[in-house]
C-alpha cells in the first residue's frame, strides 16, 4: 500500500504534457516533411508567353518546286554545364536583346551575344508561361534534371525563330 501511494506522488510531479501539443508537433512534422515533395517551382511574377509556334518553321524555295518549310539555323553551338549552359557564337554576326527558348518552352532575355564570343546563362533563369523554372538538376535533385533537346533565337514577335546546335549531353548515370 505504502509503494502505490509513492508511486502515484512520484506520477503527480511529473508535468503532463497535453495532448494538444504533442498533436501540433506532429502535424508540423507532417507538413514540413511534405516540403520535399513538390514538383517544379513556380514563380508568378516571372511567368512568360507561350511559345510561339507559328514562328517555328520558315519558307524555303528550292528551284521550281512548291515551297517547304524547314527549320532555320544559325552556327551557335549550345553545352551544357550543370545548371548552366553554354553559348558559343561561331558566327561573324553578333546579336542583341533577344529571346532564348529552350525546349519550345522555357524563355528568358538575353542582352547580347558578341560575335566570336561566348555567353554563359543559368538555366534557373529560364521560365514558362505558368511562372515553372527550367529543371536545372543540382546535387540536391531529387529527379532527373530536364534534358536539353532544343534551343532556339527569337530577336522580335514577328521574325521566325532560329534553331542553334544542341550539343547532346553525356549521360551522368544518375
Amino acid at each position: 500500500m505504502v509503494d502505490q501511494a509513492k508511486r502515484a506522488r512520484r506520477r503527480s510531479r511529473r508535468p503532463r504534457r497535453p495532448r494538444v501539443v504533442t498533436l501540433a508537433v506532429v502535424f508540423a512534422a507532417g507538413i514540413v516533411g511534405t516540403g520535399g515533395c513538390t514538383s517544379t517551382p513556380i514563380n508568378v511574377a516571372r511567368a512568360t508567353r507561350a511559345y510561339p509556334r507559328h514562328l517555328h518553321l520558315t519558307e524555303h524555295v528550292m528551284g521550281d518546286a512548291e515551297p517547304v518549310m524547314a527549320p532555320a539555323s544559325i552556327d551557335v553551338q549550345v553545352f551544357r554545364d550543370g545548371s548552366e549552359i553554354e553559348l558559343v557564337n561561331a558566327m561573324p554576326r553578333s546579336y542583341r536583346d533577344f529571346d532564348l527558348w529552350i525546349n519550345q518552352r522555357y524563355v528568358r532575355r538575353v542582352a547580347s551575344m558578341p560575335a566570336g564570343a561566348t555567353v554563359r546563362l543559368s538555366l534557373r533563369e529560364f521560365y514558362d508561361m505558368r511562372g515553372e523554372v527550367f529543371n536545372a538538376g543540382g546535387f540536391w535533385r531529387t529527379v532527373a534534371s530536364t534534358p536539353i533537346r532544343m534551343v532556339e533565337l527569337q530577336m522580335t514577335d514577328q521574325t521566325p525563330l532560329l534553331g542553334l546546335v544542341a550539343i547532346a549531353e553525356p549521360d551522368d548515370g544518375r
